[in-house]
């Protein structure tokens, strides 16, 4: 497809997959199916090119004037980048690295090993070795994956603005410090490079502890920072620390325990440098939405008044029944749709039906007494499915089930209108909070 939208068959051997941006890049190593742009590379002279579809895609590129936000205008070869090559659409000089450094960073430290050769985009910097027999491309990428150089990597860039967003130009780059990888014994380079191929199999994930990633509310997170430091997923995994061990051992820790409580501290200062970027861009990304005439998101808000739940009103009903009950009779509540006859029905009063389509036969659940029947029908209006023990007999818990949901209702829609006073927003808000009551909260929230 051109630049104005026009669509135009080219010749598969002229396409080939670009890196266009670190998003794109799940790991260490970049999987070429997972690519989403291609680039066009042709270094056939115009006249070595007739009859075919890219010569006359090039034809019409000569011909047809582009808008531009940055220049009038005017058609491609005349654009200045354009006019400096010869011929003005030959990019097959460009020169690819071994790997690649992100010239924007956030969260995830991820410096590809581009074994396949692969073009970059401009915010994407290609890292070439020059002398690959002192310096093997696999045990460089092993030491610029390290924990060690996402910490010193801090030091040489720089934030762009208040989200987190570590900005490194080609000079930081340049001058950035790491672990030489010529003093690398060959027991050494054989651990960096075993330990980065167990890397390249996983997603790389953030350095930041997920809680964390998960806050949207500056309220909340006042409160979360002053929990202790906890290891975010990545750095807990025994790839990374393998990783991590090899490289202390690069400079010089020859101790084992040593290097085990070197890489403790590293770890430490990595998720607390993380966490507290982390905080600065919550706070920062509701002062901006503020300013934009935004609040808090329901599920925002829901979290910050999750926090002012005792941990009794943040059991889930399955929860709570669990803790408080004997364990008597157990039952496995089916989807679909409950009904409960009347108690005076002489058949069927302790039975309760549910129903998956219409016409269907419903299924017939039958209990041990009506007050089972009871909790049972309410639990699957509540949505509750699966394996639950009730106590026999049931009449108390019958009572306090009632006693719970009407408490829950009070409850949620008392915090809902102390954070709003939008009754679209205090219903939703309260919707919400009530659905985590009963049902649980997302572990991932």
């Amino acid at each position: 497809m051109a630049g104005n939208g026009t669509v135009h068959p080219i010749e598969s051997k002229y396409l080939v997959p670009e890196v266009h941006s670190l998003m794109e890049v799940d790991g260490p190593i970049i999987d070429v199916g997972s690519l989403k742009h291609l680039i066009l590379l042709v270094a056939d002279k115009p006249s070595d090119l007739r009859g075919t579809y890219v010569g006359k895609y090039l034809r019409y590129g000569e011909k047809t004037s582009f808008a531009s936000d940055k220049s009038r205008a005017v058609p491609v070869p005349k654009r200045s980048t354009c006019a400096a090559r010869d011929p003005w659409y030959d990019l097959t000089y460009t020169r690819r690295g071994q790997l690649v450094w992100p010239k924007s960073q956030q969260y995830r430290h991820i410096v590809a090993f581009n074994s396949a050769g692969l073009i970059v985009n401009c915010n994407l910097y290609d890292v070439t070795i020059i002398d690959q027999t002192m310096r093997p491309p696999k045990v460089v990428a092993a030491v610029l994956n390290s924990t060690l150089v996402a910490l010193f990597k801090i030091y040489f860039g720089r934030y762009a603005g208040t989200e987190g967003n570590l900005k490194t130009e080609v000079i930081d780059v340049n001058l950035l410090e790491i672990p030489d990888p010529r003093y690398a014994t060959r027991e050494i380079a054989a651990k960096l490079i075993s330990t980065f191929d167990r890397l390249c199999t996983r997603d790389t994930r953030p350095m930041v502890e997920q809680l964390f990633m998960n806050c949207r509310s500056p309220e909340r997170v006042e409160k979360m920072k002053q929990s202790p430091i906890s290891l975010p997923k990545e750095l807990e995994m025994r790839d990374r620390r393998d990783l991590d061990l090899a490289v202390f051992e690069l400079i010089g820790v020859t101790d084992a325990k040593e290097r085990e409580r070197l890489c403790d501290q590293l770890y430490f200062e990595a998720a607390k440098h993380f966490r507290e970027i982390r905080i600065v861009e919550i706070k920062k990304q509701e002062q901006r939405a503020k300013s934009q005439g935004r609040g808090l998101r329901i599920d925002e808000l829901a979290l910050d008044v999750w926090d002012a739940l005792t941990e009794d009103e943040r059991l889930s009903i399955p929860e709570w029944i669990e803790g408080n009950f004997a364990h008597d009779w157990l039952v496995t509540i089916p989807d679909g749709n409950p009904k409960l006859p009347e108690a005076e029905d002489m058949l069927d009063a302790a039975t309760v039906f549910f129903s998956t389509t219409k016409g269907a036969r419903a299924m017939r659940l039958n209990c041990p007494a009506r007050a089972h029947a009871e909790v049972v029908y309410q639990l699957g209006k509540l949505g509750i499915r699966g394996d639950i023990s009730l106590p026999n007999p049931a009449e108390k818990l019958a009572g306090e089930l009632s006693w719970r949901l009407s408490n829950i209702d009070e409850r949620v829609d008392e915090l809902a209108r102390s954070r709003s006073t939008d009754e679209s927003r205090i219903e939703d808000l309260a919707a919400l909070l009530r659905h985590w009551t009963i049902l649980g909260k997302p572990k991932n929230t």
